[in-house]
């Protein structure tokens, strides 16, 4: 079992990775005639280019809204 002091350590920079990849990560909610349905993604890049998995997006998804980390959302 690792010790006390390494556990910590661990804790410490896991805390640390959570704090900085937080702010990239957002949530897609889909709307349609006849699915909606709710994912997530992250900021790929700085022109805003998100990454997510293709199945959130089957035929007839009609409103895509983006919510960021922050609360605020886009269309």
């Amino acid at each position: 079992m690792p010790s006390k002091s390494i556990l910590i350590a661990l804790n410490d920079e896991l805390s640390s990775l959570v704090q900085k990849i937080t702010p990239t990560v957002v949530t897609i909610n889909m709307e349609g005639i006849t699915r909606s349905g709710m994912g997530s993604g992250f900021f790929l890049d700085s022109d805003g280019h998100i990454l997510t998995n293709a199945h959130l997006f089957p035929p007839g998804i009609e409103k895509i809204t983006v919510t960021l980390a922050d609360g605020s959302s886009m269309d």
